[in-house]
């Protein structure tokens, strides 16, 4: 078992390792970390390179943030326009989706029906 730690212990103290973790620190940024969520995952993805690292990084990082950005400004947009509380949610397998209540959907498209089976009866 001595023999297993003098081993690990002599492996780990090459000082190519030392230049390894200098390229590292150059590369990526300090806040990156693991998460469990995949929302947060893709984030950390995405921001784990320093700016100016990569220039096609760069450029992908701004149009992930735009597509976000439009996302959310889609939802909001849906929101005031339907008078509905929308919810942006994410996940690995339909990416990025909106939810609406059940009620709400239910409550509006009654309200919707009223108001034409009104202005056509007319």
């Amino acid at each position: 078992m001595m023999e297993l730690a003098t081993a690990i212990q002599s492996a780990l103290s090459q000082p190519e390792l030392n230049e390894v973790l200098l390229m590292i620190e150059n590369i990526f940024t300090e806040s990156t970390a693991y998460a469990k969520n995949s929302h947060a995952m893709r984030h950390q993805e995405c921001f784990a390179l320093r700016p100016s690292t990569d220039g096609m990084m760069d450029v992908l990082r701004k149009a992930f943030l735009a597509n976000v950005d439009d996302i959310y400004a889609l939802a909001d947009a849906l929101a005031d326009d339907a008078q509905l509380t929308v919810k942006v949610k994410e996940n690995s397998k339909r990416g990025y989706y909106l939810q609406v209540s059940f009620f709400q959907v239910k409550f509006s498209l009654h309200s919707i029906h009223s108001f034409l089976r009104s202005t056509l009866i007319r």
